[in-house]
């Protein structure tokens, strides 16, 4: 039961993902590129932080990856 259980939360996790990156690949600026991970995505590509810093666009993932940051 755990089994079945445990796969279907992985299933799951590995959809959210996907879609996760789908959409960050349909709403980034060109030149940024977007690796699906097994524990997320990894967004990449020249002049990132500054586009980060300044780019109105992504200004709110900005503010969600300081949200997501591992503190340790």
């Amino acid at each position: 039961m755990n089994r079945r259980i445990d796969a279907a939360a992985r299933q799951r996790v590995a959809m959210l993902i996907a879609a996760l990156r789908e959409t960050a690949e349909a709403e980034l600026p060109a030149g940024l590129a977007v690796e699906g991970r097994d524990d997320g995505i990894a967004i990449s590509g020249p002049g990132l932080a500054r586009r980060l810093a300044y780019d109105g666009s992504l200004r709110g993932l900005a503010f969600a990856m300081r949200g997501m940051r591992r503190r340790g």
